[in-house]
């Protein structure tokens, strides 16, 4: 049985780990897991309470005892969620070969270490894959196969190969200066999601996201990422509570679906054409529902009038 260890990083969310960690022990294959917990240092001048909340996260982590092997490093200053995700896995990846990674936000379902481990196992060494995934986009559930393959990344959960994460290139000037120099701004974005806009953002300085450079390289190399019908994970960090995550009752309202069934994963890389009409049904259901919010928000309007 060949599991990857997983690797969580927490920072100062000690409610959010606490559920994180649990969900994860309820999957079969967590006590035949090596479970690994990066957690950042404090950042300069930092309030009293905001300290007690980290020495909490360290201290869930450190008590920590529901698979095989537990190790916990405690970084000593903060290093920020970019640079400890980029440091942190190529440090784990490197040991082993192989990971699955989660935020203390990503609560996952009783059967998201076998999917991600299967999917490991079956894809190991093909060309195109890049990573797994266990979030599930919404577009997905008008179509068939209970695995997708689609060209971009997703940080909410993920799991690769040190062959593929050694393929990465976290350089912002060099994969900006790539996208424009092959006329490629506007191929980066799928559907309402407009990463040459992050990518830019990301260059000028105004965000530190290691996500955005992950998925630019990968675009650039052609990879893809596999994911699940049912969603296999939920983000309960839309509360205002993290670093990245605004407050968005709907937006965590919309993503806490959560289904505990088992995922068969498929052996078969569909076709190129099966992934571009994915594309192209995605980029119509974004139109259509900004078309729908827009005649809504007339309605309103007029109504108010």
């Amino acid at each position: 049985m060949n599991l990857a260890p997983i690797l969580i990083f927490a920072y100062n969310r000690p409610d959010h780990l606490q559920q994180t960690l649990e969900a994860l022990s309820l999957n079969a294959d967590a006590k035949h897991s090596n479970l690994y917990i990066f957690c950042d240092g404090a950042k300069p001048n930092m309030q009293e309470l905001d300290l007690k909340k980290i020495e909490s996260v360290q201290f869930i982590a450190k008590n920590e005892n529901r698979f095989k092997s537990v190790v916990v490093k405690i970084r000593k200053s903060n290093y920020g969620l970019a640079q400890s995700i980029i440091l942190g896995v190529t440090e784990v990846i490197n040991k082993h070969g192989r990971i699955i990674v989660l935020e203390d936000d990503i609560v996952s379902g009783k059967f998201f270490l076998k999917f991600m481990n299967d999917a490991l196992n079956v894809y190991e060494g093909s060309e195109k894959v890049y990573g797994i995934s266990g979030h599930r986009y919404d577009f997905i559930k008008y179509v068939d196969s209970e695995t997708y393959f689609l060209p971009i990344s997703c940080s909410w959960s993920f799991a690769t190969w040190k062959d593929k994460w050694e393929k990465i290139n976290f350089n912002t000037y060099e994969l900006y200066d790539t996208i424009k120099r092959n006329n490629y701004e506007k191929k980066l974005n799928y559907g309402n999601l407009d990463f040459f806009q992050m990518l830019t953002e990301q260059k000028n300085g105004n965000i530190n996201s290691w996500a955005i450079r992950y998925y630019t390289s990968m675009f650039i190399q052609k990879g893809y990422y596999i994911y699940p019908k049912l969603p296999l994970i939920k983000n309960i960090g839309f509360d205002g509570s993290g670093v990245h995550c605004l407050s968005d009752t709907k937006s965590a309202n919309k993503k806490n679906s959560l289904e505990n069934k088992r995922i068969i994963v498929s052996k078969q890389f569909p076709k190129t054409k099966k992934v571009i009409k994915l594309q192209s049904v995605f980029a119509k259901l974004i139109l259509k529902l900004k078309i729908v919010k827009k005649v809504k928000s007339r309605i309103i309007k007029k109504n108010d009038e």
